[in-house]
C-alpha cells in the first residue's frame, strides 16, 4: 500500500451509529425525531385562583433513521417471525 492512500471504508460516509446494549447495529446518514416534551400538571392547592405547575410525564417522539448500512442481520432476524405471521 502506498503512503497517503486511503482505504475505502463505506462506514466513514455515515453520521450516526446505533448501539443497542453495547452492540453496534448500524450506521445511518439521516436521523430525525430527536425531541422530547415534558407535560405540565396543574395543582390548584394554592387557592385564590392560582395554579401550581409541576413537571409531569416525559414524552419522546419516534426516531427515524434513513439511508442505513449494517454488517449484521440481527434486526432482520428479530422482525422475521412477525413478517411470517
Amino acid at each position: 500500500m502506498s503512503v497517503g492512500r486511503r482505504i475505502n471504508d463505506p462506514f466513514s460516509a455515515f453520521l450516526f451509529r446505533v448501539e443497542i446494549r453495547g452492540i453496534v447495529e448500524g450506521f445511518f446518514r439521516e436521523c430525525s425525531g430527536l425531541e422530547s416534551t415534558i407535560q405540565v400538571q396543574e395543582d390548584p392547592t394554592l387557592g385564590r385562583g392560582m395554579m401550581k405547575k409541576l413537571p409531569g410525564r416525559r414524552v419522546y417522539a419516534n426516531i427515524t433513521f434513513r439511508q442505513g448500512l449494517t454488517q449484521t442481520l440481527n434486526r432482520y432476524h428479530c422482525h422475521l417471525p412477525q413478517l411470517r405471521g
